[in-house]
């Protein structure tokens, strides 16, 4: 059986290593790069988006954020909930796959 985008968003199936591990890869690229872009919007004069572990730049405390940083790690927590459901998703599947204890098809 052909694997699906519609497949991504399932917890019922299995799925094969090269899959599994094409679509890990594809979605760290794309997520990274999307990570880059929003803090590209947020702090247009600074080089925030270069930093990807420590997009703020400092060690930051959640009593001691600005406005705009509040808004920015939101945005991030929201871009990323559909990132975290497909790697849930996937590794659901694979695990499946690997399972001698799962029988159905």
């Amino acid at each position: 059986m052909a694997f699906r985008f519609a497949d991504l968003w399932r917890w019922d199936g299995k799925v094969g290593r090269a899959e599994y591990a094409a679509v890990g890869l594809i979605g760290v690229a794309i997520k990274h790069n999307l990570d880059r872009l929003i803090a590209l919007a947020f702090f247009p004069n600074s080089s925030a988006f270069l930093n990807y572990w420590a997009p703020l730049g400092k060690a930051a405390r959640l009593n001691h954020l600005t406005n705009n940083e509040v808004k920015f790690l939101a945005t991030l927590l929201l871009f990323s909930i559909p990132f975290l459901w497909v790697g849930v998703a996937m590794t659901v599947q694979r695990l499946r796959e690997l399972s001698p204890y799962y029988k159905r098809a």
